[in-house]
């Protein structure tokens, strides 16, 4: 990438990931309006076996028997889910054991999140608090790996960015 050129945000998430999930054993599911250019980022540095979908709401179905994810990346779509608590579920049950969740989200959702006000209200003001998502995270059972931020020349438009694991393996 020229030096003057920032990466994007899926850019940043897919190389991060890439360190962490150095093998290709099950696919990664990629999910929310971004699944997309974050599916053509996980691409470029090397995943083939990507499980994409568009919806929102395709993370309260992702689990299915027999089906299991290296990672799940939600892009864009954490923020707008009215049942967080089964989002964390169906995530939870379809992740290997190693595995990874990543999220993209608009800085601007996070306060909503550290409240856990998952909603589809874009008019709410809300500040930019990377300690939401974590805390978001940690109540769901998950530990931090990697925290970033995105920051275009418009800083209204910054992305958070976040790679968690299981606290806890299951057994």
């Amino acid at each position: 990438m020229p030096p003057d050129q920032k990466a994007t945000a899926s850019e940043l998430l897919a190389a991060s990931l890439r360190v962490r999930l150095s093998y290709d054993l099950a696919p990664i599911a990629v999910i929310g309006p971004g699944a997309g250019e974050m599916a053509a980022a996980l691409r470029g540095v090397g995943y083939e076996r990507i499980w994409q979908r568009e919806g929102i709401d395709a993370v309260l179905s992702l689990y299915q028997p027999g089906r299991v994810f290296d990672a799940v990346v939600l892009t864009g779509c954490l923020e707008h889910l009215a049942d967080g608590t089964r989002a964390f579920d169906q995530i939870d049950a379809s992740l290997a054991d190693a595995g990874f969740v990543c999220v993209t989200i608009a800085a601007q959702a996070a306060e909503r999140l550290d409240r856990h006000q998952l909603t589809t209200d874009h008019q709410q003001p809300t500040t930019a608090r990377m300690d939401s998502l974590m805390r978001l995270f940690a109540d769901h059972g998950f530990q931090l790996h990697v925290m970033d931020a995105e920051a275009p020349h418009d800083a209204t438009k910054t992305t958070l960015i976040g790679i968690f694991s299981r606290r806890v393996r299951k057994c």
